[in-house]
C-alpha cells in the first residue's frame, strides 16, 4: 500500500497502533523520499525499504529519514498462481515489507506494538557492520543473536592454537563480527563468517556498541 502523503492515512495508522495492531509499511518504489508517501511517512508505522543481493539499495527503493529498516526486496522468490512453476522473482519494497512482517508474526505472537518495534531494531545490523558509505541505515536480520558476538577492533591473523607462533589459519578484518567459542588466558577461539575458526588475542575484541571489553569474554 503506497500513495501520496495523507494525513488521513497517518491518523489511521495511529489508531491501529494504539489498538495494538502493528503496521509495517512499504517505503515505496519511486526512488524518492519515503516521507512524501503514505503510510510510509507515518511515524507510528515500521517503514521498510529494499536492498538487493549485495545489501545495496536498488534504484527503485524509496529512502530517507522515514525509513526504519531495510530488508531484501530485489529478485525475491514469491509464490504465484500465474506461473506454471508456481513461483516468480519479484522486485519491490512490498516484498521487503512482507519479510519483516513474517519475522514479526513468527517472533512476537501475543506481544504489543512497542515490543515489536524494539525487537526489530534490536535485530537489525547497524550500517557500519555492512556498508560503510550507508551511515544511519539498518539491515534486517532474523534474530538479535548477532549482538552476543564481538567486534574486531583491528585486523588480525587467526591462529591454529593460542600462541603467536602458531600456524596461521586465516584472517579477521576490522569491524568483523565474530562468535567467541572459548577462551584461554589472553586468547579467544572465534568463529568468523567467511574466515572460519581460529584463535586471536582478546585485546582486539570489543563490545558491539562500545569500545569496552566484549561481553562474551566476561
Amino acid at each position: 500500500l503506497s500513495g501520496k502523503n495523507s494525513k488521513a492515512t497517518t491518523n489511521a495508522v495511529n489508531v491501529l497502533t494504539r489498538n495494538q495492531v502493528i503496521v509495517v509499511a512499504a517505503a515505496g518504489n519511486n526512488g524518492e523520499d519515503a516521507c512524501r508517501y503514505s503510510p510510509a511517512s507515518a511515524p507510528a508505522a515500521i517503514t521498510v525499504a529494499a536492498t538487493d543481493a549485495t545489501d545495496a539499495k536498488p534504484y527503485f527503493s524509496n529512502h530517507g529519514k522515514c525509513v526504519d529498516l531495510h530488508a531484501p526486496g530485489r529478485l525475491l522468490t514469491a509464490v504465484t498462481e500465474g506461473d506454471a512453476q508456481g513461483y516468480v522473482a519479484i522486485n519491490g519494497t512490498s516484498g521487503a515489507t512482507a519479510l519483516v512482517s513474517g519475522l514479526l508474526a513468527r517472533s512476537l505472537s501475543g506481544k504489543g506494538t512497542e515490543a515489536a518495534e524494539a525487537w526489530l531494531k534490536d535485530a537489525s545490523v547497524p550500517a557500519r557492520f555492512w556498508r560503510k558509505e550507508a551511515a544511519g541505515l539498518t539491515l534486517m536480520q532474523a534474530s538479535s543473536d548477532w549482538r552476543s558476538n564481538c567486534r574486531v577492533a583491528s585486523s588480525a591473523d587467526l591462529h591454529a592454537s593460542p600462541a603467536l607462533k602458531a600456524k596461521r589459519v586465516g584472517e579477521v578484518s576490522l569491524d568483523k563480527l565474530v562468535a567467541v567459542l572459548k577462551t584461554k588466558n589472553e586468547w579467544a577461539q572465534v568463529s568468523a563468517p567467511g574466515a572460519g575458526k581460529g584463535w586471536v588475542q582478546t585485546t582486539i575484541l570489543r563490545d558491539i556498541e562500545t569500545d569496552d571489553i566484549c561481553k562474551s569474554l566476561k
